[in-house]
C-alpha cells in the first residue's frame, strides 16, 4: 500500500487552530476548505483582502477573520499574532489567495510575495 491518505481525517481533526488564507470570495477553494475544518470541530480564522464576506464566513462558522494583504509581511505577522492571541496556537495555515510561491514561508523575503502580487 502507498502512502497517500485515504480521507482528509488527519488534516481536518478536531480541535486543530487553522488559518484559511484566501477565503473572501464566494464559492471558491479557501471557503470551501475552511467550511470543511470547521465542520471536522477545527477553529477556523479566514484572512484576505475583502472584510464583508470574510466576516461572514467567520460568522457562519463560528471562527474569526482577518483582514490583510499577504504580499506585505508586516500584514502577515499581525495575523499570525491575532490568531496567537486569540486562539493560543496555530496548527495549519493553508494559502488559497489564487497565486503560488513554491518556497517555505519562514523563509520567504517580502520581495517574493511583492512579486506574486504582479
Amino acid at each position: 500500500m502507498n502512502n497517500a491518505l485515504s480521507s482528509t481525517a488527519e488534516y481536518t481533526s478536531p480541535n486543530k487552530v487553522v488559518i484559511v488564507l484566501g477565503a473572501a470570495t464566494p464559492g471558491n477553494m479557501g471557503q470551501g476548505i475552511a467550511r470543511r475544518f470547521a465542520q471536522e470541530g477545527s477553529t477556523v480564522l479566514v484572512a484576505g483582502r475583502h472584510k464583508t464576506p470574510l466576516a461572514e464566513l467567520a460568522s457562519e462558522l463560528g471562527g474569526a477573520f482577518y483582514e490583510c494583504d499577504i504580499t506585505c509581511k508586516d500584514q502577515i505577522d499581525s495575523m499570525v499574532q491575532f490568531a496567537m492571541e486569540t486562539f493560543g496556537r496555530v496548527d495549519v495555515g493553508i494559502n488559497c489567495t489564487g497565486w503560488g510561491l513554491l518556497a517555505p514561508f519562514e523563509s520567504t523575503t517580502e520581495e517574493q510575495l511583492r512579486s506574486c502580487n504582479k
